[in-house]
């Protein structure tokens, strides 16, 4: 049997992204292509803080995105890019979100990593707007949002605490204090970030009653970062000898609590 051809969307967020691409293909299937849509553009904006040279040329390509969502939103023009076609044809209900991930993208383009205000900023605007943005792709209401932008804050703080080494050996520390960037201080730091990620899970699951049974394929991708906020609080934590968990447990892991509407 041949599989199924995915659109460009749902590739890019197969291979960019595949926990939230497996949370996607859980959502009910018309409507699984929106959610392919934003989490392709959120994989375009987070390319562009760590392969531009300089600030600046940052902040052309940020803004290029910027004016294409309005073009599209506010204009009813849909050009340039597969992905604003992609989001066109898969009508989000609100583009808010979606600006907010545009402007978020901008504080990684500072020098000398984020400050917590920043960080608190960064991590609300990226993965907290996506989750919600696709949340309201499903017609979740108010609790559903509010629900998604805890644990994709949270999610947001996972992948972070698991993407700290390579960022490290690319210097590219993602905290501005200097003391924070290495020994005890890095690890303190750490703990306290998974902390609160743990703590918005937390709450955004004290929700999940609240949150239509059709709009929780979003949160589930939170439960495969979840496992480095844990490790982060740790006794002993190396953040530079992260767990690294077969990704068949995650899969299954995901899977499971999607079979249960549990995220």
């Amino acid at each position: 049997m041949t599989a199924p051809t995915l659109s460009p969307a749902a590739e890019a967020a197969r291979a960019g992204d595949e926990p939230r691409f497996l949370a996607a293909l859980c959502a009910p299937p018309e409507r699984r292509e929106r959610l392919f849509a934003l989490v392709a553009l959120n994989l375009e904006l987070a390319r562009i803080p760590v392969t531009v040279s300089e600030p600046m040329l940052g902040e052309i390509r940020l803004q290029w995105w910027r004016d294409a969502l309005e073009d599209l939103f506010e204009r009813g023009r849909a050009a340039g890019h597969e992905v604003i076609a992609a989001l066109a044809a898969a009508a989000p209900p609100d583009p808010a979100p979606l600006y907010e991930m545009v402007e978020a993208r901008r504080l990684a383009l500072a020098p000398g990593g984020l400050s917590e205000s920043d960080l608190e900023a960064f991590l609300a605007g990226t993965a907290g707007a996506l989750m919600r943005a696709e949340v309201q792709a499903l017609g979740g209401g108010a609790k559903a949002e509010e629900a998604a932008a805890l644990a994709g804050w949270a999610e947001g703080a996972g992948r972070l605490v698991a993407a700290l080494p390579a960022m490290m050996a690319e210097g590219s520390a993602p905290f501005d204090e200097t003391a924070a960037r290495e020994g005890a201080a890095l690890r303190a730091r750490l703990a306290a970030l998974a902390q609160e990620g743990l703590a918005r899970l937390a709450r955004a699951r004290a929700l999940r009653a609240e949150v239509p049974r059709a709009a929780r394929a979003p949160l589930l991708s939170a439960h495969v970062a979840e496992r480095a906020l844990r490790a982060a609080i740790r006794p002993g934590y190396d953040p530079f000898a992260p767990d690294a968990p077969s990704p068949f447990r995650l899969r299954g892991g995901l899977l499971l609590r999607a079979a249960f509407g549990r995220y």
